[in-house]
Order: C-alpha cells, then sequence, then structure tokens
C-alpha cells in the first residue's frame, strides 16, 4: 500500500482528485467514483475511499443495492425463461441473461433445465450500460472446470438449503479465506457455502434446522468482534449438542 494514500470517508459530490491523483495519473475507477470534464474525479455515494496499487480506487459502502461488475461471483434467482436464456434476478439495478448452454460442458443435447425460482451461482461475464448484465456458469480459465451433470462443478444451479440477503460488505467478508465467523463455525460443523458479491450467501449443512443457525450466525457476525463472533458460535455449537443428545434418550 502507497503510504501517501489514507482511507478517508467520502459523500456523493466530494471532489476527491487531489488524493486519487496523488499517487499515480493513470486511474481505474471503480464502483462510486465517476471522472467528469477537466480531469475531476467525484464520488457518487456514501462510504470509505479504498486504492489498491498499482493505480485502482473505488468506494467501499455498507449498501444492499449492488453494481455488477466483470468477474464478479453472484447468487441470482430465474425468473423468466426465454428461447436461448434465462432473465435471472441478481439483486441489482437492473436484469441479468444467462445463456442457457453457459455451463461447463454443456451443448444443445445436454443442458441444464431451470426452471422459474431456481437459484443459481454463476459470475458476471459482460456488464453492458443499455443492456441486460451477461452471467456464465463456467468456470474461469484457472478454475477448475467440471462437467455440470456431475454436479461438482464450481458454478451452477444450487439445490435445497438456504439462501439468504445481506449488506455488501458482509457478502464480500464471506469470500475470503480468512473470514472469521467462517472459520469458526466450520471448527463444529460440516456445511457448504456459496458468497455471492451482490449481498447474498447460501448456505446447506444436510440439516434444515443447523441450516439456520449458521445462516443467523454469520448475520449476526457482522456487528461482533473476533472474540465476540467466537463466543457466539461456541455457545450455539453447545445448544446443538443439547438438542442432539435430548433427541438421543
Amino acid at each position: 500500500m502507497d503510504p501517501r494514500f489514507k482511507a478517508t470517508v467520502v459523500l456523493p459530490g466530494d471532489d476527491v482528485t487531489e488524493t486519487t491523483t496523488r499517487t499515480t495519473r493513470s486511474l481505474r475507477l471503480g464502483p462510486g467514483l465517476v471522472q467528469h470534464a477537466q480531469d475531476k474525479v467525484m464520488a457518487t455515494r456514501a462510504g470509505v475511499l479504498r486504492y489498491r496499487p498499482p493505480c485502482s480506487y473505488w468506494v467501499e459502502s455498507n449498501g444492499r443495492r449492488y453494481g455488477a461488475r466483470v468477474e464478479d461471483q453472484v447468487l441470482g434467482i430465474v425468473e423468466d425463461r426465454m428461447a436461448d436464456s434465462y432473465k435471472v434476478n441478481i439483486f441489482g439495478s437492473c436484469a441479468a441473461l444467462l445463456g442457457m448452454l453457459e455451463f461447463d460442458g454443456a451443448s444443445k443435447r445436454s443442458k441444464p433445465n431451470l426452471r422459474t425460482g431456481s437459484l443459481v451461482f454463476c459470475r458476471v461475464a459482460a456488464v453492458n450500460k443499455d443492456m441486460e448484465t451477461e452471467l456464465t456458469c463456467t468456470s474461469t480459465h484457472h478454475g477448475s472446470k467440471k462437467d455440470w451433470m456431475t454436479g461438482q462443478s464450481t458454478f451452477g444451479e444450487l439445490r435445497g438449503g438456504k439462501m439468504e440477503r445481506c449488506s455488501l460488505l458482509l457478502s464480500k467478508s464471506l469470500t475470503k479465506p480468512d473470514c472469521r465467523v467462517l472459520k469458526s463455525l466450520a471448527k463444529h460443523m460440516p456445511f457448504e457455502l456459496a458468497a455471492g458479491l451482490n449481498g447474498t450467501f447460501w448456505v446447506d449443512s444436510g440439516s434444515e434446522a443447523h441450516t439456520i443457525v449458521i445462516c443467523n450466525a454469520i448475520l449476526n457476525s457482522e456487528v461482533m468482534t473476533d472474540a465476540q463472533t467466537d463466543a457466539m458460535v461456541d455457545r450455539l455449537a453447545k445448544h446443538m449438542k443439547k438438542g442432539l443428545a435430548a433427541m438421543d434418550t
């Protein structure tokens, strides 16, 4: 991190030109920033101005309104089926389209048959200003590619389990390997999780009761310290063990 940059709180309309050009003149602006005439860089939403070397800036805000970005992994719900694609709600400002052949190993004769209400885990393939966002369930070139029919592909339909909506910051934290609440939960119980950068996550533990407990623990952890998170998960695990013991007697 460049020592000349300091994360600062910004509001819509704030001029951040001096801050963003202090480290470099070649800029890559992300969500929450726009460049006007005369090279002025302005904030378009409230949040914290962030910087990633060598030249990326964006405004990080704890909201629920999602703005799609290419390569983001997202959860979406199928709302309609068209001739060669599905209309998917990714809880953003506009609808998204998922092609019927946008699955690893899919062909015209062999492809998933999604229905209205199906939950899919996918990634953003293209973002067009005046058109629908394009989605895909194919793995990236450096990812593990497994045919959709195996049920082991990275992206695709998610069956069973429970999906929850949350803040964008919480869903982003769930994608990090050092996420405290996930590491703490994993010590006590097995579960599957898919986290979308659009303020969504899905959990399946094989037990409806355990899945609900895990979802609630994740949601509660957002306002807790690491120590509080660990203590909360420990208490939940003890309660679940007592419940299982009572059922066996």
